[in-house]
């Protein structure tokens, strides 16, 4: 229970900081006179893709150590996390293709949370 308690205040810590630099950046958009619908569901989005990419990473990676804590092959352990990594990225494609697609948002908007959340 305490491995749960501790990724989610993981994940709290990061989306708050994510959604902090996306209002930044929505502040930014509006200061210029880009801001519109688009740029504020992008931003809306992004930051909730980051969040939960980072909750599957996170997850991924505690369940990896435990496993390889428990005496199960490192290796095995390790290339959970590498599958994992690669899975996660084409989903993450496979979502922006078709939000950008079908224009929902605006891409820079979208894809800004992403890098906020790897600060």
């Amino acid at each position: 229970m305490q491995k749960h308690q501790d990724i989610l205040q993981q994940v709290g810590r990061m989306a708050l900081a994510t959604a902090g630099c996306s209002a930044i950046m929505l502040a930014i958009y509006a200061v210029v006179g880009r801001f519109t619908t688009a740029v504020l569901l992008g931003g809306l989005l992004g930051t909730v893709i980051a969040v939960g990419n980072f909750l599957a990473l996170s997850i991924t990676v505690s369940n990896a150590l435990g496993r390889a804590a428990a005496g199960d092959n490192s290796v095995k352990a390790c290339m959970s996390i590498q599958s994992s990594s690669v899975v996660r990225t084409a989903i993450l494609a496979v979502i922006y293709v078709l939000l950008f697609h079908a224009k929902v948002c605006d891409p820079l908007a979208a894809l800004l949370p992403l890098l906020f959340a790897q600060a």
